[in-house]
């Protein structure tokens, strides 16, 4: 009888232990993706430059191409462009610029975020020109998110 209780015990312990490690290692993913999260949000901040160039708004905003991720968009007029060719926008009938795509990007992530994918850097970002409207649109191959930026 004691030897089949301290089995019992030795099993109970055995699988307390195994929980607490699941748990652990749930725990520390999670943490890592929060900061994958936060990490791809970063990237669309730039640091605090000193002279603004003359292709931005009077604001002084800098965003981060979402298509190529490597340039700045600029803002000439009524268009929204980057140099990398991928991306141009042109609203002659709104009131848009690098304000406005900034802060809809940052509602994109945050709406990604918010659905617990975890797959922050995942998001995949193109302009689309249906029915004669430039669209940016925004997709995750993960888990199915489609956003319409702009």
């Amino acid at each position: 009888m004691q030897d089949a209780m301290e089995r019992e015990l030795a099993n109970e312990e055995r699988l307390m232990s195994e929980r607490a490690e699941v748990e652990y290692r749930e725990d520390e993913e999670e943490q890592e993706r929060l900061t994958r999260a936060i990490e791809a949000f970063e990237r669309w901040k730039f640091p605090e430059a000193e002279d603004v160039g003359e292709n931005a708004e009077s604001s002084g905003e800098d965003v981060l191409c979402p298509v190529c991720a490597t340039r700045r968009v600029l803002y000439n007029r009524h268009v929204l462009f980057c140099a990398c060719g991928d991306f141009r926008i042109a609203r002659a009938d709104e009131n848009v610029g690098l304000t406005y795509l900034k802060r809809r990007l940052a509602e994109t992530f945050e709406a990604h975020v918010s659905r617990g994918c975890g797959n922050a850097g995942g998001l995949r970002f193109s302009v689309r020109d249906e029915y004669g409207l430039d669209a940016c649109v925004a997709k995750c191959e993960r888990c199915s998110f489609l956003e319409i930026v702009m």
